[in-house]
């Protein structure tokens, strides 16, 4: 079987020893995982994202640093602008490769920027600022983009919005880059992190930090409607710490990792994807999963275990959804992010 590539994003601040941005590939055959090369040499490159051309990373850094987005071809050649708020968390390339968003959480606002024909940042040409505050007056005093989404059968841009409780739809016009066309409101206090879509678009998953809840969002009437609220790990205390979500890509496992608790949990889609059931949790191996993937072919989940220094993989049962630990474990500084 083929090796399978994937990037590694991680967090360089002392204490970490971690260079940038690295690439690590995973043996299919048993879990196996090895450093491949060092991508590119960054601060904080927490988030990554591929392309057909190569791959997309941003600095996870203070404003006066500043910020950049950095895109690296296949044939390693490099180029970055800056971006226009304080640490951005999370990136997003449309299905045309033609324009790249980044959120900022610590300004709360979103950059996009468009994309030359080889891949390569070409240059700035929107800048929204989010608004809004929730009623954690510790992590909700203002607006906190966490993610960005660009949609494939709707041209749209989907906005996360941990401080003000939102998800946010952007339209796309001729001559006006984006605006606002709908906003969605999560529970109060939920803190919503990062969301999924079914395949058609009409359903998303979405986990909020803050609860540890899976607030589960549908298309009805061409509008979008919560439909119910559902807690990521039954029987657990909430430690506000949910991190990462992802579905399978037969569409019938939903994942997400539980960062205090360190564990992933699977999640059955039912009820034509309007309901999920739990299935199991498992213990990743590792300490505080920010973020983790699955391959291509549905095989293995991987993940990025960030205090506890390490990449741990896990075979899946495409029937049952399980995850079965594979034994490996791979020693990285702070990994917060996994790309294929």
């Amino acid at each position: 079987m083929t090796s399978v590539s994937l990037y590694v994003g991680a967090y360089t601040e002392a204490p970490s020893l971690n260079p940038g941005l690295q690439s690590v590939i995973l043996d299919p055959t048993t879990g196996q995982m090895t450093l491949n090369e060092v991508v590119i040499r960054s601060t904080n490159p927490s988030y990554v994202v591929t392309s057909s051309k190569g791959v997309y990373t941003a600095s996870e850094v203070a404003l006066e640093c500043p910020p950049e987005a950095t895109f690296i071809s296949k044939e390693h050649t490099a180029s970055s602008l800056t971006i226009s708020g304080a640490y951005p968390c999370h990136l997003a390339v449309n299905k045309d490769e033609t324009l790249i968003a980044t959120a900022q959480y610590g300004s709360g606002c979103i950059d996009i920027f468009s994309l030359k024909s080889n891949g390569h940042l070409d240059e700035h040409v929107q800048h929204i600022q989010q608004n809004g505050s929730g009623p954690n007056q510790d992590r909700q005093t203002q607006a906190h983009a966490h993610q960005v989404q660009f949609l494939e059968t709707t041209n749209q841009l989907v906005c996360v919005d941990l401080g003000s409780d939102s998800v946010r739809f952007y339209n796309f016009a001729q001559g006006l880059y984006c605006n606002q066309a709908m906003e969605v409101a999560m529970p109060a206090g939920s803190g919503p992190r990062h969301l999924i879509f079914n395949q058609d678009e009409t359903i998303a998953y979405v986990l909020c930090e803050l609860s540890e809840t899976i607030v589960i969002i549908a298309k009805q009437d061409n509008e979008w409607k919560m439909i119910k609220e559902l807690p990521a790990l039954a029987g657990e205390e909430n430690k506000e710490a949910a991190a990462a979500i992802r579905l399978s890509a037969d569409g019938k496992f939903v994942y997400a990792s539980l960062r205090a608790q360190s564990l992933i949990t699977c999640y059955r889609v039912s009820n034509d994807g309007l309901d999920l059931n739990l299935v199991s949790s498992i213990a990743t191996q590792g300490d505080f999963p920010r973020d983790f993937a699955i391959t291509f072919d549905d095989e293995w989940l991987v993940v990025a275990n960030q205090h506890s220094n390490s990449l741990t993989s896990f075979k899946r049962d495409t029937s049952s959804g399980e995850l079965t630990f594979s034994g490996h474990s791979l020693n990285i500084d702070a990994p917060v992010c996994i790309a294929y």
